[in-house]
């Protein structure tokens, strides 16, 4: 789906499909929206709730984008805990 069509759907109180939010990540992940068009975009977002199969999709790609990290590295260290205990 194209930015317009994407922006005006979230502006109108519309939930984008998994696939929807899953291309728009992908676009932002790859450099393809202008800083406007993701400023829009996280503001229309923020405007309402969120849905699940937003989130969703959204979270899929950057899963898949992760980068793996080998924990049997010698010399690793942890320097970003979460407070815990």
């Amino acid at each position: 789906m194209e930015f317009g069509p994407t922006l005006t759907a979230l502006l109108s109180g519309d939930a984008l499909t998994f696939d929807e939010a899953a291309e728009q990540m992908r676009r932002i992940a790859d450099s393809e929206l202008s800083e406007a068009q993701v400023g829009a975009l996280l503001t229309a977002l923020r405007s309402r709730p969120c849905a699940a199969e937003e989130l969703a999709g959204f979270a899929s790609v950057l899963r898949q984008r992760s980068l793996s990290l080998d924990l049997a590295t010698p010399g690793l260290v942890d320097t970003c805990g979460t407070g815990g205990g």
